[in-house]
């Protein structure tokens, strides 16, 4: 299962994660996703991923920062589904990704942002 699909659904049943209780579809899917760091590190990447990609569509001009270098896949996969599955025909949608390093000597974190979005015919 996807991020946005777990958070989707967590969301959907109403659960409220407290202090020490935490569903384990989401650890398995933390540890499935950063294998090899520690459990607790791998929840703490999740957790704050998710809201991230409940909130992605193809809109011009949304972007998201502070983005690692596994989770840009899910964010385009997720636009890529959007084309289709959206309530009007994307032709295209423009991506940006750079390292939020100006230096460019830091690439663990990046900025994704929608540049454009082009519908299909008498769309728009």
């Amino acid at each position: 299962m996807r991020p946005d699909e777990v958070f989707k659904k967590l969301v959907e049943q109403g659960i409220a994660v407290e202090v020490g209780e935490i569903p384990p579809e989401l650890v398995k899917l933390a540890a499935e996703r950063y294998p090899g760091i520690p459990a607790p590190l791998a929840l703490a990447r999740l957790m704050v991923m998710m809201p991230v990609m409940a909130s992605i569509r193809p809109e011009k001009g949304l972007a998201w920062g502070g983005v690692h270098e596994e989770d840009i896949p899910d964010i385009v996969g997720k636009l890529v589904r959007s084309m289709y599955r959206g309530p009007k025909p994307i032709k295209s949608i423009t991506i940006k990704i750079e390292c939020e390093d100006e230096l460019c000597e830091d690439y663990t974190h990046f900025w994704v942002e929608v540049e454009d979005v082009e519908y299909g015919p008498g769309e728009g």
